[in-house]
């Protein structure tokens, strides 16, 4: 995806507070023709130099 310069952010510290404080994600699907937007827990891992964002979902049918 592309971000114009202007709204890149590439200070470690200012995107590990913004995940600390905004720690889920949105993932959006349709059932029966409209849109179900589902919160996903997510978290910030370190290891070494890289990061990583993890989060689970489970699925079920009702």
């Amino acid at each position: 995806m592309y971000i114009p310069k202007y709204f890149k952010v590439t200070n470690l510290d200012e995107i590990w507070d913004f995940i600390q404080h905004n720690s889920f994600g949105t993932i959006v699907t349709t059932g029966q023709g409209k849109p179900i937007a589902t919160h996903l827990p997510l978290q910030l891992i370190t290891e070494g130099d890289s990061y990583y964002i993890t989060g689970h979902m489970a699925y079920g049918n009702p």
